[in-house]
């Protein structure tokens, strides 16, 4: 029996000799191979049956790396497998502990590893010493049971270990009810361990979490696992189970890391089962601070590996999207730390203190944190209206469906409602009625959970009547959805319950909603001119319903209402209705004659219902809806920037340079063209009218030499001259949207001059410029004078010292995108 097991042990030390493959790589972010056990085995053994029993729902991956290794025992009652890292040795004969030849696999239940662990009550033990040959040294195994649901034993976890090498740490294990956890380095010798206890907590990893078993293809395989490893397993490693420390070996200083992980799985719907396994990792301190000092980013005091999966990724992006300092500093802060206590460490010949769960916590949610942060930097960058509107409408629904996924995760019912609502409008301009009037029900949905929480705040009532009159506007787009449905697409009807009782319903709700929504101070309704198209829109609806009287009714409700809006007693405001445009009086007559007139047919009186069609076609003219929507379109802007370079200028200098970089990072699109003029006595062209993506880096550069010291007095005429000059010489054939912004700390006029106030007055009028000014420390005499000009303008106005929030406010009131409510536009006309 002494020979059988010392034969055994020879025959496993040869195992152990060869040269290990594959090893786990903590510098590598992407998984470069993922694959099951069954395919992974099929591959390397010839012997089916052996593949065939080995549970092909568990998934695993392995990298090659020289600097780390990997090292599991698996054990189950029902074919027991001893993996080593890339060897398998399965129980083909329960009955004898033998090794009759090689062809035979070897047992690992006549270990004495699995006797010990078998015949124990405790989860954890250290086994028997046994004899371990080429090399020679003395051997222990650290285990830990497999359990059914907590209880029934089904087989153990084990780790060998040189009972030579780990002599001086031996005293500190102590046998109890939980596992401990070593690092091991190539040739299977403990060179460290942690005294940190086992988490109880479990990870459950079913059989519906992966795929529908057996898979179909290959590349089914490796995508789909890939995906639910880095979602389910990759986040444990960062939990407070990851041990790190610093160790010598042969002299030379080491790091390691090691995380156990603890799964449940379910094989084939059966009981659940527990795994567990360990993994480790070590590398040489060298090049540790070799990689640190190449590229200078490293995080945390802990969690090598995590680490240096976490910099790789990071760096990446950062090469990539520049991201800012706001979030850069948030690696780098933490990173300092640790370099500084390395180079200690290096310097004092010190042991880094593995008592830091904290910090190890604290550092993996910053980089977890950062993960996300840049996953949605890059979604969201593809869900500005600006980009959407670039794109054709089938990416511009993909992007904004990727963006709610994000919304939805984080529960920002705001950002999801507006998501689910422009999906609608693109589905609606496409004349998907169905598709649209599920998305503006979604989106309603948001909005009427965000006015529930904000019913219970006092101080949000500003705030919920803009909600208010947001669910109004979408429960309307989703009524007009469903109109179009049964009137234009009848064959697209997929609910069966939808007719025209449930589109008057729906019509009815709108109606209320819009008729609780005051013009300020007033009794009347603010979007009368929309209750009074939604009227004549149920009074179709009843006609086609049958109801004849009722829709009798309704019509002359909506005569009344237009000859109401017609004598003048309520006057409309667009400022008042935010982007809601206004629908023309002439258009809400047309609607009204239109749908009389098939009143007038359904009550057979023909001769009627024609004389009110013609009345309808050829009676008052209305607005064209290319017009209309020409107000709408995105055009491109020209803008110059007149600076005062006057020595009076000098006090305000820098904050005029911080409002142009404002400016020129959230007001300016990529195809704005820009023109830089300084001015004091005289005015200088510093650049001409280019596009912003040609001209940014370069207009920087000057904006930083700019100079206030000049001692002549400013005149603002000639700046003003020579930007309208500017417009003229560099004109692009369109109607291209012209702002002069003047940044400037006073209103000073020449005697004497040349130009004079009047010529200026009807320069800009002629090129319809737009003048902005920007007063830095300009006293109100200043502002008066420059509001006189302001006033000849479209868009002018007068800005003292103004804020970040007011340059943003600026910008977002001349941008000419109206993407949410182009569809309601659209239905003015229907």
């Amino acid at each position: 029996m002494a020979s059988d097991i010392l034969n055994n042990q020879l025959t496993l030390a040869n195992k152990l000799n060869q040269d290990l493959p594959w090893y786990l790589s903590a510098q590598d972010v992407v998984l470069k191979k993922q694959t099951t056990y069954k395919d992974y085995f099929n591959e390397q053994f010839e012997d089916p049956q052996l593949a065939q029993s080995i549970p092909y729902n568990s998934s695993y991956a392995l990298w090659q790396n020289k600097n780390s290794s990997l090292f599991i025992y698996l054990g189950f009652d029902d074919g027991l497998y001893y993996i080593y890292p890339s060897h398998v040795f399965a129980a083909q004969d329960n009955s004898r502990c033998t090794f009759a030849n090689k062809k035979q696999p070897y047992d690992p239940r006549c270990r004495q590893w699995y006797k010990d662990m078998t015949a124990s009550t405790q989860d954890s033990i250290i086994s028997s010493p046994y004899l371990s040959i080429k090399p020679t040294f003395m051997t222990s195994s650290i285990c830990s049971d497999l359990k059914v649901n907590s209880r029934e034993k089904i087989g153990a976890s084990c780790t060998d270990i040189n009972l030579k090498a780990s002599q001086y740490i031996a005293r500190h294990l102590q046998v109890s009810g939980n596992a401990y956890y070593f690092i091991l380095d190539q040739s299977a010798t403990v060179v460290w361990h942690s005294l940190k206890q086992f988490s109880d907590r479990q990870y459950s990893i079913t059989q519906t979490q992966f795929l529908d078993w057996p898979p179909t293809t290959t590349e089914e395989v490796y995508s789909q696992e890939a995906i639910d490893f880095n979602a389910t397993i990759l986040p444990l490693l960062n939990q407070e189970t990851i041990s790190i420390g610093m160790f010598y070996r042969n002299n030379i200083q080491e790091l390691f890391s090691q995380a156990p992980v603890r799964l449940s799985y379910s094989f084939n719907n059966t009981d659940s089962q527990i795994l567990s396994f360990q993994l480790f990792i070590c590398m040489p301190v060298s090049s540790f601070t070799s990689s640190v000092n190449q590229i200078n980013i490293i995080q945390g005091k802990a969690l090598i590996a995590n680490i240096l999966f976490g910099v790789t990724l990071f760096l990446v992006v950062f090469i990539t999207f520049g991201i800012s300092y706001e979030v850069s500093h948030l690696i780098f802060r933490p990173l300092k730390n640790l370099l500084r206590k390395l180079r200690t460490m290096k310097d004092r010949n010190t042991d880094i203190d593995v008592s830091n769960q904290e910090d190890d916590q604290q550092s993996s949610a910053e980089v977890e944190k950062l993960k996300q942060i840049f996953q949605e930097l890059l979604d969201t960058t593809r869900f500005e209206i600006n980009a959407s509107l670039e794109k054709g409408d089938s990416q511009a629904i993909m992007d904004l469906a990727q963006a709610a996924s994000i919304f939805k995760k984080s529960k920002n019912l705001k950002a999801l409602g507006i998501c689910y609502n422009n999906i609608a409008n693109i589905q609606y301009k496409n004349q998907q009625y169905h598709e649209a009037a599920q998305n503006f029900g979604k989106s309603i949905k948001k909005i009427d959970i965000l006015i529930e929480e904000l019913s219970k705040d006092e101080e949000s009532k500003p705030e919920l009547q803009h909600y208010y009159r947001v669910k109004a506007h979408r429960v309307y787009q989703r009524a007009m959805s469903r109109f179009k449905i049964i009137r234009y697409k009848p064959d697209d009807i997929k609910d069966k319950k939808l007719n025209w009782q449930q589109v008057d319903y729906e019509l009815r709700e709108s109606f209320q909603l819009y008729t609780q929504i005051k013009i300020p101070n007033t009794k009347y309704p603010l979007f009368l001119d929309l209750i009074i198209k939604i009227i004549i829109s149920r009074a179709y609806s009843n006609l086609r319903n049958r109801k004849i009287l009722t829709a009798e009714k309704i019509i002359k409700q909506a005569r009344k209402l237009i000859n109401f809006l017609e004598s003048g007693e309520i006057v409309m405001s667009q400022e008042q209705r935010e982007e809601t445009p206004i629908i023309p009086l002439e258009i809400l007559k047309q609607k009204y004659l239109l749908h009389r007139g098939y009143l007038l047919k359904e009550l057979n009186r023909d001769q009627d219902a024609c004389r009110v069609f013609t009345q309808c076609m050829y009676g008052q003219k209305c607005q064209s809806l290319d017009n209309m929507l020409a107000i709408f379109k995105y055009r491109n802007k020209d803008m110059i920037f007149l600076v005062n370079a006057n020595e009076k200028m000098a006090p305000q200098l820098h904050k005029a340079k911080n409002a142009l970089e404002q400016i020129f990072d959230r007001g300016l699109e990529s195809h704005d063209r820009i023109s830089l003029i300084t001015y004091s006595k005289n005015a200088r062209v510093v650049f001409s009218l280019v596009d912003k993506d040609k001209n940014t880096t370069q207009l920087r550069n000057q904006i930083d030499r700019i100079q206030a010291l000049s001692k002549a007095p400013s005149n603002v005429f000639k700046a003003l001259k020579e930007a309208v000059k500017e417009f003229k010489e560099y004109s692009m054939g369109g109607e291209n949207h012209r702002y002069i912004i003047c940044i400037t700390n006073e209103f000073c006029e020449v005697e004497n001059s040349r130009v004079k106030r009047e010529d200026i007055f009807d320069l800009i009028k002629m090129f319809k410029a737009n003048l902005i000014v920007l007063g830095l420390g300009m006293d109100l005499q200043s502002s008066d004078q420059f509001y006189e000009f302001c006033k000849a303008s479209p868009n002018g106005r007068v800005l003292m010292n103004p804020t970040e929030d007011h340059l943003k406010d600026l910008f977002l009131s001349i941008s000419n995108y109206k993407f949410q409510n182009l569809p309601l536009i659209l239905e003015t006309f229907n």
